[in-house]
């Protein structure tokens, strides 16, 4: 059964360039919308906005969290001080899926065949979070995920 107030919403969207309070922003046509009403968006230029993407990973709908997941994979190590964020606080369903979307980050940037620039970055962004003073357990484990992906740059910040 198709949504037509959805339809309609994307169709205004695409005139108008606007969702919400945000003008110059999109709905993503490629993302998921959840039936709790959230909503991922993105900018005009096709990029994720991490804060949406932590939106998403909030929802409470599966297929949500697993298209802001996939989102914040794609965008690499912008999303690693928010997601650092998200592990911080009390809830264990966020952080929880915040260890998980982190790693999945780490994982994609460490991969055999991806570029060598996004691995530097996402490595600096961990670095930045050992250093930082969050609780005791994120900068564990930004140390956990440093040890995957960090090179020999990471070692200073891993001995300290």
């Amino acid at each position: 059964m198709l949504n037509w107030k959805l339809l309609g919403l994307v169709l205004l969207t695409a005139a108008f360039g606007t969702v919400g309070e945000k003008p110059g922003f999109a709905l993503s046509l490629g993302g998921r919308c959840s039936p709790d009403g959230s909503v991922c968006v993105t900018a005009n230029n096709g990029e994720e906005e991490p804060v949406s993407i932590i939106a998403g990973l909030r929802a409470k709908d599966a297929d949500a969290r697993r298209g802001a997941r996939e989102a914040a994979v794609r965008l690499g190590a912008p999303m690693v001080e928010p997601l650092f964020d998200l592990l911080a606080e009390d809830d264990v369903a966020c952080r929880r899926v915040a260890e998980g979307t982190l790693f999945a980050i780490v994982a994609a940037s460490s991969a055999p065949d991806a570029p060598p620039a996004p691995r530097a970055a996402v490595s600096e962004a961990l670095v930045a979070q050992l250093r930082g003073k969050g609780p005791a357990r994120v900068r564990v484990y930004a140390a956990r995920l440093l040890g995957l992906i960090g090179g020999a740059g990471a070692v200073p910040a891993l001995a300290a």
